[in-house]
């Protein structure tokens, strides 16, 4: 075992201990929470998203308990292996250990790719699968075994089943077969096209549960979500977030190894034409979508996979010229980046008043759910009969998680496009009609709130404010109504 490796692996578990203890440190958000409870109800689809993610969950809260390292376990292992495989794939790409060990300590250096070590979400599964995807596909193209066709489908078909975005890796992979005079061919043989079928096949359960609600993943990802642009980017933010995802020197690196490699893989370089369509592709795509419409910060993820493994390919030739200049200012800034994304969030769980001197963000959105849940799970004791309800799917899923014994939250008059599973767990409060109910949430109800509660119950009760307190400070308040006798439920 070489130098190379014996550090990649000392520094990747060292590195990986420092993450399962975060991970079992920080609250979940809400939209964790909510990939939570897709795991209690498990399907072959969901309203946002394919089902990967929940069984992930499922998987870890089964061995780990239901608790914040249970959720975000999968995170951790996946994202690691992804790490893993990038030095193993620029290792046998190119020959050279070194190269192996840089790419994947990119991965481990990138700011974006470092937030989904920690976060729960539909992410790590569809970049663990991306970067298997690259994996299987280099293989079955430069190891020349036809076999390995089938092996690049299954993974196809699993990373389509964690995330929309994963069908960008189709268009990736063909322009490569597209402009490769070496393996062009390959698009008239069985290999390609059989492995499509495989992953395709992989999909029928997905397929089916979505003919059977009406298609809502699909309209979900290509319109409804679009109409909700919080967090999204002009053209010209794009550049800038973009920037910030990678660090801004190494994704200036970036954006002049990718000129390279297209000029020497245009040239007849097939193994730099491969990593020019694998990593530039997603980031073409979202930089047109740009120019049209708002795209999301971290959309480009992907892309910056097959990156990790590119950038150390052109700077460690002989050729590389000006660009080795950019290598070490770039893993400098990586790293001052990534210290400050550590830094911030090590600061906003231990000393939040620092952050709030120089910010307006809410820093307590995570401080009293325990409690409250605690409150929830004594009301429940003392009337047991009655179910839970809340305007936001986070807060649904947040108490969900937080009250003792996990009762189900319903999602009750919720108007935002994200968060619908409810409606299909929830059965349109069918079966609860002629009950009393707990309306629970972290805001006051206005006017139009409790207006909305009275149409649907015989009548309410007042407001009940459930102060919650840390380190004698009062940080901010949860609020009850008691409603009683469903009468109808109005949307």
């Amino acid at each position: 075992m070489n130098r190379y490796r014996n550090r990649f692996i000392a520094i990747t578990l060292a590195l990986t201990v420092g993450r399962i203890l975060l991970a079992a440190t920080f609250p979940l958000t809400g939209d964790e929470a909510y990939h939570w409870e897709w795991s209690r109800h498990l399907a072959f689809g969901y309203y946002d998203h394919p089902p990967m993610t929940a069984w992930i969950i499922f998987l870890g809260t089964s061995l780990l308990g239901i608790n914040e390292l249970g959720v975000r376990a999968g995170s951790v292992l996946l994202m690691t292996l992804s790490a893993c495989l990038c030095y193993r794939l620029a290792a046998l790409s190119s020959g050279d250990e070194r190269q192996g060990f840089w790419a994947g300590m990119l991965f481990h250096l990138v700011p974006i790719l470092n937030v989904y070590f920690l976060y729960s979400s539909t992410d790590p599964a569809s970049l663990f699968f991306w970067t298997l995807c690259i994996y299987a596909y280099h293989r079955a193209i430069f190891g020349a075994h036809p076999a390995r066709w089938y092996a690049f489908g299954l993974v196809l078909g699993l990373g389509l089943m964690s995330k929309f975005i994963h069908v960008l890796f189709i268009p990736a992979g063909a322009l490569y077969l597209l402009l490769s005079r070496e393996h062009r061919p390959l698009l008239w043989s069985r290999g390609p096209w059989l492995g499509g079928l495989v992953g395709l096949v992989m999909l029928l359960p997905f397929f089916i549960w979505n003919a059977q609600h009406d298609w809502a993943t699909f309209a979900f990802n290509l319109s409804e979500r679009h109409g909700e642009s919080a967090g999204l980017q002009s053209f010209g933010e794009f550049w800038l977030f973009q920037s910030l995802n990678v660090s801004p020197v190494l994704f200036v690196l970036y954006l002049g190894i990718m000129l390279g490699l297209w000029q020497r893989g245009l040239r007849g370089n097939s193994e730099d034409l491969f990593w020019a369509c694998i990593s530039s592709t997603v980031f073409l795509f979202f930089l047109a979508v740009a120019f049209a419409k708002p795209v999301g910060t971290y959309w480009t993820t992907a892309g910056y996979i097959g990156a990790c493994i590119a950038v150390p390919r052109v700077v460690f030739a002989d050729d590389a010229g000006g660009l080795r200049r950019l290598w070490r200012p770039a893993l400098i800034t990586a790293c001052a980046s990534l210290i400050f994304l550590y830094g911030i969030l090590l600061t906003w769980q231990y000393a939040p008043k620092v952050i709030a001197r120089i910010s307006n963000a809410d820093l307590y959105w995570h401080v009293g759910n325990e409690e409250t849940g605690q409150e929830v799970a004594r009301r429940l004791e003392a009337a047991p009969d009655i179910f839970l309800i809340t305007p936001g799917y986070g807060m649904c899923a947040t108490l969900g998680f937080h009250t003792p014994g996990h009762p189900q939250f319903r999602l009750f008059q919720g108007h935002s496009v994200y968060g619908r599973n409810y409606q299909y767990w929830d059965n349109g409060f069918a079966g609860e009609m002629g009950r009393d109910a707990l309306w629970v949430y972290g805001s006051a109800p206005g006017e139009s709130t409790l207006a909305g509660l009275a149409a649907c119950f015989e009548s309410i009760g007042p407001v009940q404010t459930f102060p919650i307190y840390s380190k004698g400070e009062h940080i901010r308040d949860f609020y009850f109504v008691e409603c009683k006798k469903l009468l109808r439920y109005i949307p």
